[in-house]
């Protein structure tokens, strides 16, 4: 199952078909999404680069694992940004990731 920000085709894949396994890590991962970005704007705002990495690697590896690709690439871009230590571009990245989110959770609440 696919759509614009989510691809279920892989997690269908791991599961084995199990759909009750998929609904879950699904309810997981909308609750984890929020606090990563809740973390990553409190490193941002501290001005905190291994932090601004850290919380957006952790959010590209969880947005893979159930196929968010559109949230997972944002996510990237942030870590990339600072790795560059680019500040303007790590805070319009964020607001970016902030709509994509947005985007992406209609789809995971319509799968779950």
């Amino acid at each position: 199952m696919e759509t614009k920000f989510l691809d279920l085709t892989r997690l269908l894949e791991v599961a084995d078909g199990d759909t009750e396994f998929v609904t879950q890590v699904l309810t997981e991962y909308a609750h984890t999404v929020p606090e990563l970005l809740t973390e990553l704007q409190t490193a941002i705002d501290h001005e905190d680069l291994l932090g601004v990495q850290s919380r957006a690697h952790d959010l590209k590896g969880t947005s893979q694992t159930v196929g968010a690709y559109a949230l997972a690439e944002g996510a990237r871009a942030v870590e990339m940004a600072a790795r560059d230590e680019d500040w303007d571009a790590i805070r319009s990245l964020r607001r970016n990731l902030e709509a994509t989110w947005n985007e992406t959770q209609q789809e995971v609440s319509n799968a779950a």
